[in-house]
């Protein structure tokens, strides 16, 4: 059985709904898995506890930066997971290292567009990070093969 995440080379998912299964595009499955929802769902849950971050001396705006750091962190972790086989030893080998820099690249980009910060680095303009979410969700999924 392979983790929920892995994306396997010219194969349909079978998409259950009112217990009919229907058929997804690959497209569309590699676009699911690429993006970290899961991970972002929990990011701007955590973001919005810390809302003061105009003042830059304050605990939120020293906070968010790290939380960046964590949430990609989070991404890297549920993606190893979530792309090796099931298959006995679950070994690393079987990691699909490709969707792991995907999705953790995917997620800096989406925090990037909500205008946070990572390491120190911001865009001078968050419209810039939003026009490459639009195309790196749209391209992306394009280029990758799977296994």
């Amino acid at each position: 059985m392979s983790g929920p995440y892995r994306i396997e080379q010219n194969g349909r998912t079978l998409l259950r709904t009112d217990s009919k299964a229907e058929p997804v595009s690959s497209y569309v499955d590699k676009v699911m898995k690429l993006i970290p929802s899961e991970v972002l769902v929990a990011y701007i849950a955590v973001k919005g506890l810390f809302p003061n971050t105009a003042d830059p001396s304050s605990f939120d705006s020293k906070f968010l930066p790290i939380w960046t750091l964590i949430g990609f962190g989070l991404v890297i972790i549920s993606r190893i997971f979530g792309t090796r086989e099931n298959t006995g030893s679950g070994s690393v080998k079987t990691v699909q290292w490709g969707v792991v820099a995907i999705s953790s690249i995917s997620f800096l980009i989406w925090a990037y567009a909500m205008g946070d910060t990572a390491l120190g680095f911001t865009l001078p303009d968050p419209r810039i990070a939003s026009v490459i979410v639009v195309v790196w969700t749209f391209l992306v999924p394009k280029l990758i093969k799977g296994n």
